[in-house]
């Protein structure tokens, strides 16, 4: 995932990852004020596609990637998401105006704000729903539920509409052709890895579209600040 914060600096998928467990991610980028959202608005005027979510720490990424690749060989005819463009959803909004966009990022930053690092964990399993998705499972946590469910109560509360269906802590990994469907049993017997990952940071993402999937691009990046 491409990450932008600042006034025309930028992150790599790297730097974000790095951020988020704990490492600087560069001295010029270290300068945004602790504590508070790092923003990087969208060009002005128009719409915004966006959602709340978290990043993939870069072991449990890669772990997964690895774990993944005789799947890949197998089903190459299924769009296999990139790595970098992992992430757990915490709210999908969808088109939004800049106004609405403002709004997300002030409730994304203070519900980061009341909630401490926490550490999130792969299971090992791979999923479905239906014929379109293949999701790779996280460890159930009382923790990243209730960071979601602030997430959605704050964007409520500025007025910020979202996609309602239940939070369901996800990775999606795979998806079929168009007009395809997933192949049966490709889910049997995957043993994944369980690696963790400490969740420092909330991102609202920007998802731009373009030539080979398009890409992500971090529109703020709220640190988890909350007493632990």
């Amino acid at each position: 995932m491409t990450d932008e914060t600042g006034a025309g600096s930028r992150m790599s998928a790297g730097d974000a990852r790095a951020a988020d467990a704990g490492r600087s991610p560069g001295a010029e980028r270290a300068g945004a004020e602790r504590g508070g959202a790092e923003r990087a608005g969208a060009e002005r005027g128009g719409t915004e596609r966006l959602f709340v979510g978290v990043l993939v720490g870069e072991e449990a990424a890669r772990d997964l990637d690895e774990a993944l690749a005789p799947l890949r060989r197998e089903h190459s005819r299924l769009t296999w998401i990139a790595r970098e463009r992992w992430h757990l959803t915490l709210a999908f909004l969808g088109e939004v105006d800049p106004d609405t966009a403002a709004a997300a990022d002030l409730a994304v930053e203070e519900a980061a704000g009341v909630h401490p690092p926490m550490t999130v964990a792969l299971d090992g399993s791979l999923g479905r729903f239906g014929r379109g998705v293949l999701w790779a499972g996280i460890v159930a946590s009382s923790e990243l539920d209730a960071l979601a469910a602030d997430v959605r109560s704050r964007l409520t509360a500025r007025g910020v509409g979202f996609d309602d269906k239940p939070f369901h802590a996800h990775l999606t990994v795979a998806r079929p052709p168009r007009r395809g469907r997933l192949p049966s049993g490709i889910t049997d017997g995957f043993a994944g890895p369980t690696t963790r990952w400490t969740l420092e940071a909330v991102h609202v993402v920007r998802s731009e579209r373009g030539r080979g999937g398009g890409r992500y691009v971090t529109r703020s990046r709220s640190p988890l600040a909350g007493p632990a």
